[in-house]
Protein backbone atom coordinates (compact mmCIF):
# COMPACT_ATOMS: atom_id res chain seq x y z
CA UNK A 1 0.00 0.00 0.00
CA UNK A 2 1.33 3.47 -0.81
CA UNK A 3 2.27 6.03 1.86
CA UNK A 4 -0.18 8.63 0.49
CA UNK A 5 -3.83 8.01 1.33
CA UNK A 6 -6.39 8.08 -1.47
CA UNK A 7 -8.22 11.38 -1.97
CA UNK A 8 -11.41 10.27 -0.26
CA UNK A 9 -9.74 9.20 3.02
CA UNK A 10 -9.06 11.53 5.95
CA UNK A 11 -6.48 10.08 8.35
CA UNK A 12 -6.74 12.41 11.36
CA UNK A 13 -9.13 14.99 12.73
CA UNK A 14 -12.82 15.31 13.47
CA UNK A 15 -13.68 14.24 9.91
CA UNK A 16 -11.36 11.21 9.87
CA UNK A 17 -12.88 8.28 8.02
CA UNK A 18 -9.95 5.85 8.11
CA UNK A 19 -10.47 2.49 9.83
CA UNK A 20 -8.22 -0.54 10.15
CA UNK A 21 -10.07 -2.06 7.19
CA UNK A 22 -9.22 0.92 4.95
CA UNK A 23 -5.88 2.24 6.24
CA UNK A 24 -2.75 0.65 7.72
CA UNK A 25 -2.16 1.29 11.44
CA UNK A 26 1.09 3.11 10.56
CA UNK A 27 -1.00 6.00 9.24
CA UNK A 28 -2.58 6.62 12.66
CA UNK A 29 -1.33 9.29 15.08
CA UNK A 30 0.56 6.82 17.26
CA UNK A 31 1.43 4.47 14.40
CA UNK A 32 0.38 1.48 16.55
CA UNK A 33 -2.72 0.07 18.23
CA UNK A 34 -2.81 0.82 21.98
CA UNK A 35 -2.62 -2.35 24.04
CA UNK A 36 -6.04 -3.51 25.20
CA UNK A 37 -4.64 -5.57 28.10
CA UNK A 38 -2.45 -2.72 29.40
CA UNK A 39 -5.27 -0.19 29.23
CA UNK A 40 -7.71 -2.48 31.04
CA UNK A 41 -5.02 -3.11 33.67
CA UNK A 42 -4.57 0.62 34.22
CA UNK A 43 -8.33 1.13 34.50
CA UNK A 44 -8.54 -1.59 37.14
CA UNK A 45 -5.53 -0.21 39.07
CA UNK A 46 -6.93 3.34 39.07
CA UNK A 47 -10.33 2.00 40.15
CA UNK A 48 -8.66 0.19 43.06
CA UNK A 49 -6.75 3.37 43.96
CA UNK A 50 -9.96 5.39 43.79
CA UNK A 51 -11.75 2.93 46.08
CA UNK A 52 -8.82 2.95 48.49
CA UNK A 53 -8.81 6.75 48.63
CA UNK A 54 -12.57 6.73 49.22
CA UNK A 55 -12.32 4.32 52.16
CA UNK A 56 -9.27 5.97 53.74
CA UNK A 57 -10.58 9.49 53.11
CA UNK A 58 -13.80 8.67 54.94
CA UNK A 59 -11.96 6.84 57.72
CA UNK A 60 -9.52 9.72 58.36
CA UNK A 61 -12.00 12.49 57.42
CA UNK A 62 -9.65 13.94 54.82
CA UNK A 63 -12.35 15.26 52.48
CA UNK A 64 -10.31 17.54 50.24
CA UNK A 65 -7.42 15.10 49.83
CA UNK A 66 -9.84 12.28 49.11
CA UNK A 67 -11.79 14.38 46.61
CA UNK A 68 -8.73 15.52 44.67
CA UNK A 69 -7.27 12.00 44.51
CA UNK A 70 -10.58 10.48 43.44
CA UNK A 71 -11.10 13.10 40.71
CA UNK A 72 -7.55 12.41 39.48
CA UNK A 73 -8.25 8.66 39.38
CA UNK A 74 -11.55 9.27 37.57
CA UNK A 75 -9.79 11.40 34.95
CA UNK A 76 -7.21 8.67 34.41
CA UNK A 77 -9.93 6.01 34.05
CA UNK A 78 -11.76 8.12 31.46
CA UNK A 79 -8.46 8.68 29.62
CA UNK A 80 -7.72 4.98 29.45
CA UNK A 81 -11.25 4.34 28.17
CA UNK A 82 -10.29 6.72 25.35
CA UNK A 83 -7.28 4.52 24.65
CA UNK A 84 -9.54 1.46 24.50
CA UNK A 85 -11.62 3.33 21.93
CA UNK A 86 -8.39 3.89 19.99
CA UNK A 87 -7.60 0.17 20.23
CA UNK A 88 -10.78 -0.54 18.30
CA UNK A 89 -10.03 2.24 15.80
CA UNK A 90 -6.63 4.02 16.05
CA UNK A 91 -7.97 6.73 13.72
CA UNK A 92 -10.83 7.74 16.04
CA UNK A 93 -10.35 11.45 16.76
CA UNK A 94 -12.80 11.46 19.68
CA UNK A 95 -10.93 8.64 21.40
CA UNK A 96 -7.63 10.47 20.85
CA UNK A 97 -8.97 13.73 22.32
CA UNK A 98 -10.50 11.97 25.34
CA UNK A 99 -7.30 10.11 26.18
CA UNK A 100 -4.96 13.06 25.63
CA UNK A 101 -7.04 15.50 27.69
CA UNK A 102 -7.94 13.23 30.59
CA UNK A 103 -4.67 11.32 31.00
CA UNK A 104 -2.67 14.55 31.03
CA UNK A 105 -5.16 16.39 33.32
CA UNK A 106 -5.34 13.74 36.07
CA UNK A 107 -1.98 14.63 37.67
CA UNK A 108 -3.21 18.20 38.25
CA UNK A 109 -5.58 16.83 40.89
CA UNK A 110 -2.83 14.70 42.45
CA UNK A 111 -0.73 17.84 42.75
CA UNK A 112 -3.62 19.65 44.43
CA UNK A 113 -3.89 16.78 46.94
CA UNK A 114 -0.17 17.04 47.65
CA UNK A 115 -0.49 20.78 48.32
CA UNK A 116 -3.37 20.15 50.73
CA UNK A 117 -1.15 17.62 52.51
CA UNK A 118 1.76 20.07 52.64
CA UNK A 119 -0.51 22.72 54.13
CA UNK A 120 -1.72 20.36 56.84
CA UNK A 121 1.85 19.22 57.51
CA UNK A 122 2.99 22.81 57.96
CA UNK A 123 0.13 23.50 60.41
CA UNK A 124 0.92 20.35 62.41
CA UNK A 125 4.65 21.02 62.50
CA UNK A 126 4.13 24.67 63.39
CA UNK A 127 2.03 23.58 66.39
CA UNK A 128 4.66 21.11 67.52
CA UNK A 129 7.82 23.06 66.77
CA UNK A 130 6.45 26.50 67.63
CA UNK A 131 6.94 28.08 64.25
CA UNK A 132 5.21 31.42 64.16
CA UNK A 133 2.93 32.35 61.27
CA UNK A 134 5.74 34.46 59.86
CA UNK A 135 8.40 31.77 60.33
CA UNK A 136 8.77 31.45 56.58
CA UNK A 137 9.82 35.08 56.44
CA UNK A 138 12.58 34.27 58.96
CA UNK A 139 14.06 31.71 56.56
CA UNK A 140 16.40 33.36 54.12
CA UNK A 141 18.60 31.90 51.39
CA UNK A 142 22.37 32.14 51.65
CA UNK A 143 23.79 35.47 50.56
CA UNK A 144 25.12 35.64 47.05
CA UNK A 145 27.47 38.30 45.70
CA UNK A 146 24.70 39.63 43.45
CA UNK A 147 22.37 40.25 46.40
CA UNK A 148 25.02 41.67 48.76
CA UNK A 149 24.45 45.42 49.04
CA UNK A 150 28.04 46.04 50.11
CA UNK A 151 29.50 44.46 46.96
CA UNK A 152 27.17 45.91 44.34
CA UNK A 153 26.45 49.29 45.83
CA UNK A 154 22.69 48.64 45.55
CA UNK A 155 20.14 47.52 48.05
CA UNK A 156 18.88 44.00 48.57
CA UNK A 157 15.29 42.95 49.21
CA UNK A 158 16.42 39.91 51.23
CA UNK A 159 16.51 40.19 55.03
CA UNK A 160 20.24 39.86 55.72
CA UNK A 161 20.03 39.84 59.50
CA UNK A 162 19.30 36.11 59.74
CA UNK A 163 21.44 34.92 56.82
CA UNK A 164 24.70 33.10 57.30
CA UNK A 165 27.05 32.52 54.43
CA UNK A 166 26.41 28.77 54.16
CA UNK A 167 23.27 27.71 56.08
CA UNK A 168 19.60 28.55 56.34
CA UNK A 169 18.51 29.69 59.77
CA UNK A 170 15.14 29.68 61.53
CA UNK A 171 14.73 31.74 64.68
CA UNK A 172 13.08 30.60 67.94
CA UNK A 173 11.81 27.06 67.27
CA UNK A 174 10.45 25.68 70.53
CA UNK A 175 7.50 23.29 70.92
CA UNK A 176 4.19 24.91 71.77
CA UNK A 177 2.76 21.57 72.87
CA UNK A 178 4.21 20.10 76.06
CA UNK A 179 3.18 16.52 75.30
CA UNK A 180 3.76 15.52 71.62
CA UNK A 181 1.67 12.36 72.13
CA UNK A 182 -1.45 14.54 72.24
CA UNK A 183 -0.92 15.43 68.56
CA UNK A 184 -1.26 11.81 67.44
CA UNK A 185 -4.71 10.29 67.46
CA UNK A 186 -4.72 6.65 68.55
CA UNK A 187 -8.43 6.02 68.08
CA UNK A 188 -9.38 3.76 65.18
Amino acid sequence: MSQVPPDNLVIFGPDANCTLALCPVEWSVYQYRPSLAANITFIVLYAIAMGTHLVLGIKWKQWFYMSFMMIGCLFEIIGYIGRIIMYNNPFNFGGFMVQIVFITSGPVFYTAAIYVTLSKTYVLLSQYHGLADNAVSNISPPRSPASDPSSSGGSSSLPMSSVSSSKLQVAHCQPLVKDPAKLVSTSP
